[in-house]
């Protein structure tokens, strides 16, 4: 379960952390632990995306960001696949599953979904309305990035600024076929980058 120590952990952000959730739910019931709760991120951004679901109409998906909160059906998303979610919180991002159903309990509901750990630029910061630090005033003064904004041309899209900042030379895919042991780990791959490169792990996926 991703928590703040987590994302205060990240060295490299804009950074994908992957969490998945297989509770069961009592019949009128949270699922508990709650899923996802952070509330001690600032200065970092996190959103909330690729968010999967087992279909269900008797379950609702309890989003809270910041301020706003929202439950849409569970029923109504594409079974276990990833949903149109972007969801961008400045102080609070809450995710779990109601059971609405007065007497069944939901076994081994499975959820799965992506937190973007994201460090604000002046862009952003100007975009949500966070104040800015006297450097950060002069730096917009200077470039005029207010007016940049106010055009929709910043703050880039995620994958923009991924390609821009990261500078990818290549891309590769690594597949495996590992024997599992139930309640125990599996060691997967070490990779090691080249002289003057890093590594970014993109994606991940596996056979549930």
């Amino acid at each position: 379960m991703t928590n703040e120590a987590i994302i205060n952990k990240v060295l490299y952000p804009p950074e994908q952390l992957p969490d998945s959730a297989v509770p069961t739910i009592a019949a009128s019931s949270e699922a508990s632990p709650t899923m996802l709760d952070l509330r001690q991120f600032p200065p970092l951004l996190v959103r909330l995306s690729e968010v999967a679901v087992d279909q269900d109409d008797e379950v609702e998906m309890r989003f809270k960001v910041d301020t706003t909160t929202f439950s849409p059906l569970a029923g109504s998303m594409f079974d276990l696949l990833a949903n149109n979610f972007s969801l961008l919180a400045k102080n609070r991002i809450y995710y779990n599953l109601f059971n609405s159903s007065a007497d069944t309990p939901k076994t081994a509901f499975k959820s799965f979904f992506s937190l973007w750990v994201i460090k604000p630029t002046v862009a952003h910061k100007l975009r949500l309305g966070i104040p800015l630090t006297p450097e950060e005033q002069k730096l917009n003064r200077d470039l005029g990035i207010s007016d940049t904004v106010e055009k929709g041309l910043l703050p880039l899209p995620l994958a923009q600024q991924i390609a821009r900042e990261y500078q990818v030379i290549q891309e590769e895919t690594h597949g495996f076929l590992l024997p599992t042991v139930p309640t125990a780990g599996v060691y997967v791959e070490t990779l090691h980058p080249l002289p003057n490169q890093f590594l970014i792990l993109t994606k991940i996926s596996a056979d549930p």
